[in-house]
């Protein structure tokens, strides 16, 4: 050690502005998973499109906006899949990321049932 100069070592428990934005942390838990990157894109999108149509922080959203958004969502047309899609996004999103509880199988928005082949 330098004489007069202490060796200083960067605080644990320092944040960044992107580690507290609710995106970054979603894309960094997706690629720590080994999620695809077209997997990570759409998620983050789908996420960005749900937050704008409840126009709330993700934070503030409640359950009845998500089954509005997916009423929307399947009232427009998209496919089977694509809501499969949407509700995978928004499911890992909020109990991964923001430990949220959605889409429980007690109280949480119900699933829907994939469609019988004939």
């Amino acid at each position: 050690m330098l004489a007069g100069r202490s060796m200083s070592t960067p605080s644990i428990t320092r944040t960044t502005l992107q580690s507290r934005d609710p995106m970054f942390n979603l894309e960094q838990e997706m690629r720590l998973r080994n999620f695809s990157p077209k997997t990570i894109k759409l998620y983050i999108y789908y996420n960005k499109e749900f937050l704008r149509f409840a126009n709330n922080y993700a934070d503030e959203v409640n359950r009845q906006q998500i089954k509005d958004y997916l009423d929307y969502i399947i009232n427009n047309g998209k496919s089977r899949s694509t809501v499969d899609l949407i509700i995978n996004a928004l499911k890992f999103y909020y109990q991964n990321i923001l430990r949220r509880s959605f889409f429980n199988e007690k109280t949480g928005i119900k699933l829907s049932k994939k469609d019988k082949m004939n």
